[in-house]
């Protein structure tokens, strides 16, 4: 029994935009690290404040988890969770 393999056709523009992006993450990630320390701090507190307000914007757990902390930017050790009840 043949199996066949369905692949997408290549899509020019789908490729070049993903190819930007990638460059600009690795120019992003090229940055940070030669910037130093601080960079890579900044860079960490700002993915971590925009996955908390993603978490507390798409989530219901987590948008009740969090109600009692205040909507400016967060902080790993404030944003922790209630043990699970099992």
């Amino acid at each position: 029994m043949a199996t066949t393999t369905h692949t997408k056709p290549w899509e020019p523009v789908s490729s070049s935009i993903n190819y930007w992006k990638s460059l600009s993450r690795m120019g992003e990630m090229w940055w940070t690290r030669t910037a130093g320390a601080e960079a890579i701090d900044a860079a960490r507190r700002s993915r971590f404040n925009a996955l908390v307000r993603l978490a507390r914007s798409k989530s219901l757990f987590y948008r009740d988890a969090y109600r009692g902390l205040p909507k400016r930017d967060s902080t790993c050790a404030s944003c922790r969770l209630r043990p699970s009840r099992r």
